[in-house]
């Protein structure tokens, strides 16, 4: 665990809802300290069974990485601690399901953080679609993309089999469409064909690790080979039980998307369509670069310029995607009349949505 800013955003969340924390861990002794006191918490734990042998502690958030995941939520249920597991929940099936069976004898609160379905805009699809507002669902279809580990030297323990499971691309966000997608239209996949592909066979990993999305941002002098065997993108199709079909495509390879998701919904009389990432609506096309720290990207301006013919390029930077992600979610809208309905106004991780109608777009 770190003290960056979604924990301290965490702790906020927490502190209003007049839940008290008791403290945390982290990877040593120093870490622990540090977060504790970056975060205004009363305790630095030393270890896990400190954690667990605390009488004031009710709950556990495990955030740890994923080969952690299965020994630590069995040994919180086992001392009677409620339990909030970052995804995955274990390393394969048969662990999960241990855990699941656990919760059950226990009567513990266990979930598993899939944060995405509670955004705003995807709870107002879930509604529509529990109303019947979009009527028998055919398929959903969507991605979800990223641009973190599009080079051979973006690097973090998640690329290793052997620290965060056989499957990369698909249980790391893969997993967040699929309970998304599963949320909000209630449905079931029953089976699944999937085409993987490892980018890089090959990465470079530096001598000391690099935290989740700060490889860009730090510098890097010396490095070591390391062969990958986990997937930087892939493909899924989808069937549900019921007869609805989907597809999914997801990557961390994909330039210029830094955490776009987006789904089409389409039923028997409308399609329902969301997006986390705010996207550009004035018809020109999205040339993504990828920006910002060690791996800046090629000088924008030579791409296409939108004013010079048919060739329209958008190089999206950083800071143009920061300022749209906080407005446009709020802002844009389809003209009037058009058959398609924007949700305004409500700012949830720049998260947009819309319902196209019969005869509409």
């Amino acid at each position: 665990m770190v003290a960056d800013a979604r924990l301290r955003s965490r702790n906020v969340g927490l502190k209003r809802a007049g839940i008290g924390i008791t403290g945390i861990l982290g990877v040593d002794d120093a870490e622990s300290r540090r977060a504790a006191e970056s975060l205004g918490l009363p305790k630095a734990y030393r270890d896990i069974d400190e954690v667990l042998s605390d009488k004031r502690v009710g709950a556990v958030h495990i955030t740890t990485p994923n080969r952690l995941h299965y020994a630590m939520a069995k040994r919180a249920l086992e001392a009677g601690k409620h339990v909030l597991c970052e995804k995955p929940l274990a390393m394969n099936s048969r662990e999960s399901a241990e855990l699941v069976a656990l919760a059950k004898k226990t009567g513990l609160a266990a979930g598993v953080n899939y944060n995405i379905r509670f955004y705003p805009l995807c709870l107002e699809a879930r509604e529509m679609v529990r109303r019947g507002d979009l009527g028998e669902v055919f398929s959903v279809c969507g991605n979800y993309v990223q641009d973190w580990l599009l080079l051979p030297t973006d690097y973090n323990w998640r690329v290793l089999a052997k620290e965060g499971g056989e499957l990369r691309a698909v249980a790391d966000i893969g997993t967040h469409w699929l309970d998304l997608v599963h949320a909000v239209t209630g449905l079931d996949v029953e089976a699944v064909c999937a085409d993987l592909k490892t980018v890089h066979p090959t990465r470079h990993r530096p001598r000391g690790e690099v935290q989740t999305f700060k490889g860009k941002e730090e510098k890097v002098v010396a490095t070591e080979p390391v062969p990958i065997d986990t997937e930087d993108f892939g493909s899924v199709l989808l069937r549900f039980k019921g007869g609805a079909r989907g597809v999914l495509w997801v990557s961390q390879v994909t330039a210029g998307r830094k955490n776009c998701l987006r789904f089409d919904v389409a039923g028997a009389g409308a399609c329902r369509r969301g997006t986390t990432q705010a996207e550009d609506r004035r018809g020109r096309e999205d040339h993504g670069v990828r920006t910002g720290g060690r791996h800046a990207a090629e000088d924008p301006r030579a791409y296409p310029s939108p004013a010079r013919g048919p060739n329209r390029h958008l190089a999206r930077l950083d800071s143009e995607h920061r300022e749209r992600s906080t407005e446009r979610a709020a802002a844009s809208r389809l003209s009037p009349g058009n058959g398609a309905g924007i949700f305004k106004g409500r700012r949830a991780s720049a998260g947009s949505a819309e319902t196209i109608k019969r005869g509409g777009l």
